[in-house]
């Protein structure tokens, strides 16, 4: 179970004899990068901006990247992008180790271009302020995190430009450079919306963060919030002991809020280094482990979030799997929910904030609304209220996901809900807006040579009326969602993917089950490559993610990877 909501991998590898195979790309010529710097001149935090760097060597040759860099007051980023024909969308903030000092940036910066490249990974290597730069009052905790989190928005403000996707941004920390991944995973806003400056608007949280024997000072709290990205750590062990601690250590804290996190660390290897073969020992693959750490996190998917070979979406999130987190923070759930990469979202509501103020909330952070859910009683008393609702939300579907009824669900009822439905359907149809019917399990009640769910296909008018299919709750009440889609086929427009808990009992009409037995695509009773494939020759045209479940947070980026992953 455990497996399911953590991705846990402790590698304790001892010495082996036998040489293990390594990547390593030795320092290259370069073409002048981009070099972007992080502030607008005349900020406030620069102190010291027309001070020369210090690099080793000193006096670099045309196309020569340097190995190390320090005196560093106007930070900044150099921009490394993958040929069009590779590139995944992921970007890879690189910070370099040095003590706070100097930045190693030729192992721990330069030389991982070709291999991260070979990836389809934009790299961005950073120049943040030295905490021990003489003469400075830098910390690391202060201009150096701040150098970090501006470079994370910068990418994001950036993304289109730079063929980035603005879900896909990480970091990834060698040693002191570690500290400052780890800090970005911990402490992190999601944007400024009131900010005057565009960048500082955009959310500085990484996506993903790497950290390589990273190190910090012991009194600097690692303490973890449950929305931290997902980590990849590494270390070596018995010969960098102090690192190796640390790296357990923010494992820890991360795996105590249930983050997902691979900790792997090895024997022996030593300190710093980046990528070197470290003579065939196995701390010189840990690349190896990281590259498959982002394949299984969907970074390097190129694929939006959710779709692969087989299952060609759109894939969205119905808002209601992250109600709990939406009742304390909308604008942070907002981040969160285009964070997980996610395009497009089903609502559930609007949050007590105006229709118009809700879409363009949505809308900066590059979410569409395509449909959403509204009480029955509302399409029967004021139909033309919900449309303006849903145009104010730009909305292309409105929907109904409970009819009121006295258990068990009647003729009569279903009867009086046809005609609310025809009614509202073509209300809506006036207005460009397409009405559905969200199906919820009770509808199964045997009518006739059938059920009562056949009946109200009948009695719906197709041209007025779609459906959307919960394949929860068609699986519930004992149905089987590949025969509904071969015999109504197109009057499917919508649908929602959930899984079902091995072993719950089927077969109940009452449309009510413990939220708990929602899990992660994959993992439950559903037979995903015969539905999905169903649903997509039947014409599906709209998937949501709803995961009721209180670990939706957790369940909800494997789910993608599942749909990204399953074949048919």
């Amino acid at each position: 179970m455990l497996r399911k909501t953590l991705r846990l991998r402790i590698l304790l590898i001892l010495p082996l004899a036998a040489v293990t195979a390594a990547f390593a790309a030795g320092p290259t010529p370069q073409e002048s990068p981009q070099v972007v710097y992080l502030w607008p001149s005349g900020a406030t935090t620069l102190q010291g901006a027309g001070e020369k760097e210090i690099t080793n060597p000193p006096q670099l040759q045309p196309g020569q990247a340097p190995r190390q860099v320090k005196n560093i007051h106007n930070p900044s980023i150099e921009v490394f992008l993958p040929p069009p024909e590779k590139a995944t969308g992921a970007a890879l903030i690189v910070a370099a180790g040095g003590g706070h000092r100097e930045l190693n940036v030729g192992t721990e910066g330069y030389d991982l271009r070709e291999w991260l490249h070979g990836l389809g990974v934009a790299v961005f290597i950073l120049k943040y302020r030295l905490a021990f730069t003489p003469n400075y009052k830098y910390t690391v905790e202060g201009e150096a995190l701040q150098d970090t989190q501006r470079a994370i928005r910068l990418v994001r403000a950036r993304a289109k430009e730079w063929r980035v996707n603005p879900t896909r941004v990480g970091i990834l920390g060698f040693s002191a450079g570690g500290a400052l991944a780890a800090l970005a995973d911990i402490r992190f806003d999601r944007g400024k919306p009131d900010a005057t400056d565009p960048i500082e608007r955009e959310s500085c949280r990484p996506d993903f963060v790497g950290l390589v024997y990273a190190g910090w000072a012991p009194s600097m709290d690692i303490t973890a919030p449950k929305d931290a990205a997902p980590a990849f750590l590494t270390s070596a062990g018995v010969d960098d002991a102090f690192h190796a601690r640390q790296t357990v250590e923010f494992f820890n804290s991360l795996f105590k809020v249930g983050v997902g996190a691979d900790l792997h660390i090895y024997a022996r290897g030593g300190h710093a280094g980046g990528i070197k073969p470290r003579d065939g020992i196995p701390f010189g693959t840990w690349h190896h482990r990281f590259q498959e750490w982002l394949a299984d996190i969907g970074m390097l998917n190129k694929y939006p979030a959710g779709v692969g070979p087989s299952f060609k979406g759109p894939i969205g999130l119905q808002l209601y799997s992250l109600r709990e987190q939406f009742a304390k923070d909308v604008p942070a759930t907002i981040d969160q929910t285009r964070s997980l990469g996610f395009e497009y979202v089903e609502l559930a509501g609007a949050y007590n904030i105006e229709p118009e103020t809700f879409k363009k909330q949505l809308n900066a952070k590059g979410l569409k609304p395509i449909s959403g859910h509204f009480p029955f009683e509302r399409f029967r008393d004021n139909v033309e209220e919900v449309a303006r609702e849903a145009k104010a939300l730009g909305l292309q579907y409105a929907g109904c996901a409970w009819i009121p009824h006295q258990a068990p669900f009647d003729e009569k009822t279903a009867n009086d809900a046809i005609a609310v439905f025809n009614r509202a359907g073509e209300a809506l149809s006036r207005h460009g807006l397409k009405f559905f019917y969200h199906t919820h399990g009770y509808e199964f009640q045997p009518h006739g040579n059938g059920t009562l769910f056949d009946l109200m296909m009948a009695g719906t008018k197709p041209e007025f009326v779609r459906y959307e299919m919960d394949v929860f709750w068609i699986v519930h009440p004992g149905q089987d969602p590949v025969k509904l889609l071969e015999k109504y086929g197109s009057r499917f427009e919508l649908m929602h993917v959930k899984d079902m808990k091995k072993g719950t009992q089927t077969g109940d009409l009452t449309g009510k089950s413990d939220v708990k037995n929602d899990v992660t695509l994959g993992t439950g009773m559903m037979d995903w490559p015969a539905i999905l494939n169903a649903a997509q020759r039947a014409g599906v045209k709209w998937y949501f993610i709803e995961d009721e479940s209180p670990a939706s947070a957790q369940q909800i980026p494997l789910s993608l990877r599942h749909l990204e992953r399953v074949k048919f």
